[in-house]
Parts: C-alpha cells; structure tokens; sequence
C-alpha cells in the first residue's frame, strides 16, 4: 500500500516576485485580470480561473505570476502538460518565483518525472529555504526517487519550520519505513493523526504501516476507526484495505472455520463498496482473491473479469484470474490469461512459470521446459522455475540437464528435501547407486516424514543385500 498524494491549490504559493521586479507597474486591465483569476481560484472555478489567467498573459506577456495561476487552473482541470508548459513560462519571465518551480515540481511528480521534480523542488528551496511546503516536497520527490536519507533531512527541515506540518510526518513515517526505523516511522504516523484527527487518509496510512509490518489486530483496529468515521459509503479506500487485511489474516488462520470467515468478511467489505459504484476496480479484484481462496472459482472468475473490464491493461488481473483456470482445468483459458499478463509485464517471472504449471497439467513437457525457462531469462535465479525445471526434466528422461538445475536449487537453497529426493532419483536411473542412496538420507535429514526417500533408500538397501 502506498501513500497518496493530490496537488492542493493554495493562494499562499504564489511567492512575491524579486524586489526590482515588484515595482513594476501594470495596467489596471491586466491586474482587473490577474485579481479575477486569483479569485476563481480560490473558488476553485477552474475554468474561469484559466479564462482569466490566460487574459491576464494576452495583455502582459512578461508577467510570470500570470502564467503560474494559469499552470494552477490547468493542474485543477487535470491538464498536467500544459501546465508544465504554463509554469516553465512563469520561470523564464520571473526566475525568482519559487512556487512556480515547486508547482511544476508536483506536475512532473504527476507525470512520473522524478528526476525534474527533484531539480525543481531544489531550485524552490534554493530561492526559499524558510518554506516548510517547499521542503516537504523536496523530501517527497527524493522519497520517489528511494533516497531515503535525504528525504529525511528535508523532512526534518519542514518539520523544524513547522511542527504541526501533519502531511510531513505522514510522509517522514513511510521515509522512517523505508529506512527501517519502525518505531521511528510509527511515531510520525500517529502524530499526523493527532494534528490532523479529521483526516482519515492520515489513520488510513497507520494502518497501512501496522498491516505491512503484520500487527494485523492494531491495523484492523484503525481501520474499523476510518470507517466509523466516515461511514461506509464515503470510505472505499479503508474497507478495500480491511478486505485485504481479511485476506491475509485468512490465509495465515489454521482453523478452516475461522479462515470461512476472513474471506467471507473481505467480500462483504467489497460488496460495501461496489453497492456505492460498480466501477471500483481494486474492490472486484480484492474480492476475487477472496472468492477464490473460498475456492468459489466461478465468483472469482466473475469479479476478475470485471475488472479487467475497467483495468484491461493490469497484468496482475489476467494472472489472477489465469490461477482460476488453472485450478478448474481450463489450461487453455489459464495459458491465454497468463501469456497476456506476460506480454503486459514482461519483466514478472511469475506468468511463465504458471505458463509452464499449465503445459504439465495438459501433459506438454517439451511446453513447460520452454515456459519455466523463459521465467530463468527473467530471474535466473528464480528457484520456482529452477525446480520444476529440473522435474520435467527428470520426468523427461533429460538427466544431466534436471542434475544441472538440482544443482543451481541446492546452491541457493541447500536444505530443499524435495531436491535432494529428486537428485536421487536421478542418480538412480543413471545406475549410480551409492549417489542415489547419499541423496535419499539427506532429504530424509531435512524431512524425515519423506515417505518416498525413505522407500526408495530401503530398496536401494535391498537391492545392494542382495548383489
């Protein structure tokens, strides 16, 4: 889960101009304008605030805050391009205006420009250091950018300006995260709650952080708090993110009742949800991890296809809903919906393996080798692949190249019972017995309940007693 965050519009960002620049002196039109716009603006009449803004340039093309109010309205109305267009203007007539390098900033943010976020949130500081939100987006685009430390020093710098600032301790907690400082990051994420009581995103975050580090009865807990106060209706984000939290808490339940529960308990969250609007991606797709841990795989099928529907280039759905079909026999809709999530994410070794899951169930073992090895090109050291690999290779009769692959499995993994089983049985049809026997006693070393190794050891006995 991942901290949100949404572009604020706030008069107090336009920054005085440089001080030869403020004498200057403008025609009544152009500031009749420019007052016109600020105060749609603040209205948040968005289109008007362009019309004006943009009036305001037409009659004085030199005057960079007009161009930065434009770039505003343009980010309000969801034009972030051209508001980048609009801010790059504001600089190059006024280079002193901070908060137009900090508004483009948060635009390439938008974008998933990173590294120019970073340059013009530094520019912004340079022009500014006294300015808490300039700092704080400093450390906010450094965060993107996963260095951590930095982002915690120009944390600690907007925190030292303002130490009721809640949305830098919010987001000095994931920084604190990130760096593996969790009491640290726990305390900064209960004190934006505290300043910010009203804000249920900030108690929505809490409990994102107590669920990543599995303290799952303190993070149901401050998600049951958002809920209740917000009301089910108004806070889809929290009941999707208590589904999830069922989930898991189900699949690590021992007692199949109580897990029935869990999973029963996320579909009813989600149901809340698509009652408001069907349109919630992330609630069908919760629900059909759900159905499908219930092992209702025609409910899970369903909910995955509606969201494909509304996400059709997720390749995770088309992997999900590719599990479905695994499970319920249908190996050629599993292997089309896990070709289609390899071709969206070509970089997930997870889909080919799957890929390779699906030609063995259909018998294919030639398929399934080029499958797995495909998801080796990708991660080659993916021990999933690397093992199954190395079993239809056995079952092949290929046995150098399945010894070839035990190999790579023991080297990363070297107290695997199942590959030192498999190794024997290798050993043992190539007729080198004493290696098969030595194989079958350590995977009974690493599992003693390996019922298979133990006769396989006790044959080999018997056949050596009786030689």
């Amino acid at each position: 889960m991942f901290v949100r965050f949404e572009f604020v519009l706030a008069a107090v960002l336009f920054c005085a101009a440089a001080p030869a620049q403020a004498q200057l002196t403008r025609l009544p039109e152009v500031n009749e304008a420019f007052d016109a716009g600020q105060q749609h603006l603040a209205a948040q009449e968005y289109d008007q605030a362009l019309e004006a803004f943009t009036k305001a340039t037409q009659l004085d093309d030199s005057y960079g805050e007009a161009y930065q109010g434009r770039g505003q309205a343009q980010m309000a109305l969801g034009d972030t391009t051209s508001a980048v267009r609009s801010f790059r203007d504001a600089v190059e007539r006024n280079p002193r205006l901070a908060g137009a390098y900090a508004q483009r900033g948060q635009a390439y943010l938008k974008l998933g420009s990173n590294d120019l976020a970073l340059s013009d949130f530094q520019r912004a500081v340079e022009i500014d250091r006294t300015n808490a939100e300039y700092q704080f987006e400093l450390g906010r685009a450094q965060a993107a950018l996963r260095d951590y430390a930095a982002a915690a020093r120009a944390l600690d710098k907007a925190i030292a300006i303002d130490n009721k600032y809640a949305e830098a301790y919010l987001t000095r907690g994931w920084v604190r995260a990130g760096l593996g400082h969790l009491e640290d990051a726990e305390a900064d994420l209960r004190k934006a709650v505290e300043l910010a009581p009203a804000e249920a995103k900030n108690r929505l975050q809490l409990g994102a952080f107590l669920y990543r580090i599995s303290r799952f009865a303190d993070a149901e807990q401050e998600f049951n708090e958002v809920i209740k106060q917000v009301g089910d209706k108004a806070s889809p984000d929290a009941l999707i993110a208590r589904a999830t939290l069922y989930i898991e808490m189900g699949q690590i339940e021992k007692n199949s009742g109580k897990r029935k529960l869990f999973f029963e308990a996320a579909i009813g969250d989600c149901d809340k949800v698509l009652a408001v609007s069907e349109r919630y991606a992330q609630a069908w797709f919760t629900r059909g991890i759900a159905f499908r841990m219930l092992g209702q795989y025609a409910d899970a099928i369903h909910s995955f296809t509606e969201t494909a529907k509304l996400t059709p280039d997720t390749a995770e759905v088309y992997f999900r809903r590719g599990i479905v079909w695994y499970y319920l026999g249908e190996e050629d809709l599993a292997l089309a919906d896990f070709k289609h999530s390899a071709r969206i994410n070509y970089r997930d070794a997870r889909a080919p393996l799957w890929q390779g899951f699906a030609e063995v169930q259909r018998g294919d073992l030639n398929a399934a080798v080029v499958a797995y090895s495909e998801a080796l090109e990708i991660d080659h050291k993916y021990l999933p692949a690397l093992r199954n690999r190395a079993l239809a290779y056995l079952k092949m009769g290929e046995y150098e190249k399945s010894l070839a692959d035990l190999t790579s499995v023991l080297g990363l993994e070297p107290e695997d019972a199942d590959a030192y089983y498999w190794r024997g049985l290798v050993y043992e049809s190539q007729g080198r017995t004493s290696k098969a026997a030595a194989s079958y006693r350590i995977a009974l070393e690493f599992n003693p309940k390996n019922a298979d190794a133990q006769r396989r050891l006790n044959s080999l006995r018997s056949l050596v007693s009786q030689l």
